[in-house]
């Protein structure tokens, strides 16, 4: 059993088994013809483990190149996804092969840090991963909105063909003193286009009064909640620059949709404290929600780098 890099026509076995493995569809005779025409993508690596020469990739990992915040500073990272082993061969080490071939690369690159999405924390401590954070993941009832001021500025909703990037210029501002919060050129790509009514989604700007976007809202129906929450597999977000911006929006909620919704369900880093922007917490609720896991590639490279406190540990700034 052996571990490499895929080449462009062998992507496709890398989406096969993640069908197979996680139960997806797949159109095998679509993707075949796709690979024929495959080509490499600088910001993504694609592995795969082989029980033998010629024969088709057991297990497969995504590595994604980005670059995110750390303690003040731009470092590249490698997102781990698209796991996969087939039911076969698992338990005999076939992702064990893919994720040390791609950690070792990563470091040859410049990488300084490795996240992912677990599908299981001790299943992901066993390659070095830890949690990275953690997110306060607030239910408000619209009823308990009632209270709040109209603090001004203006509500508009983006539809297909509006201009975009108020969405990134917003994120990187809320976001530029976060760890783990990648640079973006767009919010999300799957927010271009027709997709997001298609899909059932709204997007919300708010800007003050002098037309300066401060904040966003993405949500989409949950049974009778507006979510608004980032998670892996969605990109629903409340994102908000300062207080202003969140009451804004969130009067902006409370008038638009309480015919429409019970409450709303988004998050915020766990170092914030809404209690004392809302007006009524009584029957608020919130919980601290795993943001994912983080392992150092190059631990020399970031203990030069990370502001380190208190008795010397590394501190944890949060995550985005």
């Amino acid at each position: 059993m052996f571990a490499r890099k895929l080449q462009p026509k062998e992507y496709w076995r890398a989406g096969l088994n993640m069908a197979v493995a996680f139960e997806g569809s797949f159109e095998y005779g679509k993707e075949l013809e796709k690979s024929e025409t495959a080509r490499e993508n600088p910001l993504e690596d694609y592995y795969g483990t082989f029980p033998g020469e010629g024969e088709a990739p057991v297990a497969s990992v995504i590595m994604n190149k980005k670059q995110v915040r750390f303690d003040g500073h731009v470092l590249k990272m490698g997102g781990v996804g698209g796991v996969a082993t087939l039911p076969a061969h698992r338990r005999g080490g076939a992702v064990r092969a893919c994720m040390e071939l791609a950690l070792r690369d990563l470091y040859k690159e410049g990488c300084a840090l490795s996240h992912l999405y677990p599908f299981s924390t001790a299943y992901y401590r066993q390659y070095g991963f830890a949690p990275a954070g953690k997110t306060l993941r607030w239910r408000v009832k619209l009823r308990d909105l009632k209270r709040l001021p109209d603090v001004g500025g203006r509500v508009r909703q983006l539809l297909p063909g509006d201009d975009l990037s108020p969405l990134t210029e917003v994120y990187a501002k809320a976001c530029g003193d976060t760890n783990f919060s990648c640079l973006r050129e767009v919010f999300d790509k799957d927010l271009e286009g027709e997709k997001p009514l298609k899909d059932r989604r709204w997007i919300f700007l708010w800007s003050d009064e002098e037309g300066i976007p401060g904040g966003f809202l993405i949500g989409s129906r949950v049974k009778d909640t507006l979510h608004c929450v980032t998670e892996f597999s969605g990109r629903d977000a409340l994102i908000f620059t300062d207080a202003k911006a969140l009451v804004g929006l969130l009067h902006f909620v409370y008038e638009a949709f309480i015919a429409n919704f019970a409450d709303i369900e988004f998050g915020v880093p766990d170092h914030m404290d809404l209690a004392g922007l809302l007006p009524e917490i009584s029957g608020m609720d919130y919980k601290p929600v795993l943001n994912g896991m983080a392992r150092a590639v190059n631990a020399e490279t970031l203990l030069k780098l990370c502001r380190c406190r208190g008795e010397g540990e590394a501190g944890d700034r949060g995550h985005g």
